[in-house]
């Protein structure tokens, strides 16, 4: 998953360039402009404050944008995502969010934890990330000198779940047989199934659940 802070197309260079200490045409033209910028809380990016009525943020992602207008010579005003999320599209609304304040036209660029998607790539333009983490699963490492448990495999689901799953496939074997029997009654041996047997009906019973 990649995070990246968001701006619109005119300044998307001007991000980016902001790395090196180059000085560019792009950011000359943003000295002395003013931009609303849009941003959601989540910590440590970006953290809201409320005190005697007025709203104040900190955390990586204001730092950062303080550090861009320094170096960029711009000012702005921060501002909250208009349903405090990032965004998502639905059909027949739009997007909502950080991503439908940049779409409809109430800020200039996004500041903010913001996941990359493809969706997201239609409508906006993204810097290059400046994080990316991944969600795994963690375990112990087996000792090499413990006991081996070779019915663990069992262990996933209790004994009544397993005494239902084999009492499944042992019903559906019977029925199986018995219908085979039957046909074979009432047409007089025209339909003759002769390799039905409970020993295949349950191997087939096993390959429907395991197939």
């Amino acid at each position: 998953m990649w995070f990246s802070v968001i701006l619109v197309s005119a300044c998307w260079a001007c991000a980016t360039a902001t790395a090196s200490n180059v000085t560019t045409p792009s950011q000359q033209s943003l000295k002395g402009r003013f931009f609303r910028v849009v941003t959601f809380e989540e910590e440590p990016f970006a953290i809201k404050s409320t005190s005697n009525n007025e709203t104040t943020w900190r955390g990586f992602c204001v730092d950062f944008l303080d550090v861009l207008a320094y170096k960029l010579q711009f000012t702005y005003e921060l501002l909250e995502a208009h349903d405090g999320h990032e965004g998502t599209y639905h059909e027949g609304e739009g997007w909502t969010g950080a991503v439908g304040d940049i779409v409809h036209g109430r800020a200039d660029m996004i500041v903010a934890p913001l996941t990359i998607t493809s969706y997201r790539e239609d409508v906006i333009d993204f810097t290059k990330p400046y994080m990316e983490y991944g969600i795994g699963m963690l375990m112990k490492v087996p000792d090499a000198h413990a006991h081996h448990d070779y019915w663990a495999f069992l262990k996933p689901f209790e004994l009544q779940v397993w005494l239902t799953v084999i009492g499944c496939l042992l019903g559906v074997a019977v029925l199986m047989v018995l219908l085979a029997a039957m046909r074979s009654a009432f047409t007089r041996g025209a339909l003759s199934d002769e390799g039905v047997n409970l020993g295949t009906t349950v191997w087939l019973s096993v390959g429907w659940i395991t197939g």
